[in-house]
């Protein structure tokens, strides 16, 4: 586990600093690995969708590795824009969390959408872009199912923490508690 600000390795998912953060980061590889790059390159960009199978046994193991207690959580990923996701076919961060679901036995809901179809965070590399460029993407479907609940979201990859932080705010402004944040890389 790590802390999504200045990204400290969290002992046993105890938060040692920036304790005003809304969520835990859990990143099962670095993304400095050129392998681990070139593969969610090819399942994002090259129509590889068997890699989500593989990536979800790799954060899987990684989930039990940690000895988190999940019970009462959900998992959700974090969505793409409609149009988006029909020129890609898929939403990767989906395939992810419906395989990691049937491994761990943790549910799948989808609660939320994503409302603006921005510029992909992948072309820039500017923090504050991506900021600015993320900021309001993401709503709940339905606030009421969100309130009180604890939830595991899932993307492929976190950089800036840009995407998360807005999907965590959507969450959070429903009502979430406690909230991980699950990529196969960190950057």
């Amino acid at each position: 586990m790590f802390c999504p600000v200045c990204r400290a390795r969290i002992p046993e998912g105890r938060k040692i600093c920036h304790f005003n953060c809304p969520y835990l980061l859990a990143a099962a590889c670095d993304f400095g690995n050129p392998v681990v790059q070139n593969a969610i390159h090819f399942l994002k960009y090259r129509n590889v969708k068997g890699l989500a199978e593989n990536f979800s046994e790799i954060i899987s193991d990684y989930l039990l590795e940690l000895n988190l207690d999940l019970s009462g959580f959900f998992i959700t990923p974090v969505p793409l824009h409609k149009k988006r996701e029909r020129l890609r076919g898929f939403n990767q961060a989906r395939l992810i969390a419906e395989s990691v679901s049937r491994k761990t036995g943790v549910p799948l809901e989808n609660f939320l959408i994503k409302t603006k179809n921005n510029k992909q965070q992948a072309g820039l590399r500017d923090c504050e872009k991506r900021k600015e460029n993320a900021k309001g993407c993401f709503a709940a479907i339905n606030p009421k199912s969100i309130a009180g609940k604890n939830i595991v979201l899932v993307d492929d990859v976190f950089t800036s923490g840009a995407t998360m932080d807005e999907a965590v705010k959507a969450l959070k402004e429903s009502g979430a508690k406690k909230i991980i944040a699950l990529v196969i890389a960190k950057a």
